[in-house]
């Protein structure tokens, strides 16, 4: 039976994962040819095939620390601050907020997935109402 394309291959974020490991070291590994792959404009793919024949060999050096999955918590402080100010902007946070404005965005996007904040037309950031009552 002949595989789709897609479940063929792998992609390089995909492929850490599964092995445990960062991005950027598959891609290490890739570059040193450890492992397999093939390039695809940017991207770097690796056959499924050719990742569980690496998996079933690989050994995590012992002085590799190991990846803890944490929790994505968007800022507390920029929370706090939208509460006490009802809603505000990236360039208002950052007057206030010791974090760049990248990283501010990225908090309010995470805050933004988990239904905490809501963002207008206007770009203001405010968070979201939930009613209590039944």
């Amino acid at each position: 039976m002949a595989r789709n394309y897609e479940d063929a291959v792998v992609g390089l974020p995909e492929a850490g994962e599964r092995l445990g490991l960062h991005r950027a070291t598959v891609n290490d590994m890739v570059q040193d040819g450890r492992i397999p792959a093939r390039r695809v404009g940017a991207h770097w793919y690796i056959e499924a095939d050719d990742l569980e024949r690496f998996a079933s060999t690989y050994e995590r050096p012992r002085n590799a620390p190991r990846r803890l999955p944490r929790p994505v918590q968007p800022s507390s402080e920029i929370l706090t601050l939208l509460g006490e100010w009802g809603s505000a902007t990236v360039p208002e946070l950052h007057a206030v907020v010791d974090m760049h404005e990248g990283n501010i965005r990225k908090h309010l996007r995470i805050a933004e997935a988990q239904g905490l904040v809501e963002r207008d037309e206007y770009s203001r950031w405010s968070l979201t109402i939930v009613d209590a009552t039944p």
